[in-house]
């Protein structure tokens, strides 16, 4: 990535101002990872998959694969906070379901407690990216 250093810095920015207009705190270790998560996404027009969430975690599941997990609760995440294509959520609480769920399955595959941090604190998260919407 071109301008990863940049990316790092203004999505360091953008949390900590969500984080203060919100008086909410993330941990240091949820704080970073919500960091470098923004600055991998910055310069994408659009957030993937075209693919739907419920397939992509079934497959993840099947595969076993923590990472597949990591990708498709970010992937909520994002959908979540940022209210992406809103109107066509199956229900509002759609994408907060399946990350959680996401976040979780991906700590019991691969025991990183990030992830069971992700987990618990999903709706803070997403609370953070919807901030950092309204103050763009």
């Amino acid at each position: 990535m071109k301008y990863w250093y940049e990316y790092v810095r203004s999505s360091y920015d953008l949390i900590l101002e969500a984080e203060g207009k919100t008086k909410t705190y993330l941990t240091e270790d949820i704080e970073s990872y919500l960091v470098r998560l923004l600055a991998r996404w910055f310069d994408k027009p659009e957030i993937p998959p075209d693919t739907p969430i419920a397939i992509l975690l079934m497959q993840a599941m099947q595969d076993k694969n923590s990472k597949q997990l990591v990708e498709t609760a970010d992937i909520c995440l994002f959908y979540d906070g940022f209210k992406i294509k809103q109107r066509l959520w199956p229900s509002s609480n759609y994408y907060r379901d399946m990350g959680t769920m996401a976040y979780g399955m991906a700590y019991v595959s691969s025991k990183d407690d990030l992830y069971n941090q992700l987990e618990n604190n999903f709706t803070t998260c997403s609370k953070i990216l919807s901030t950092i919407k309204v103050l763009s």
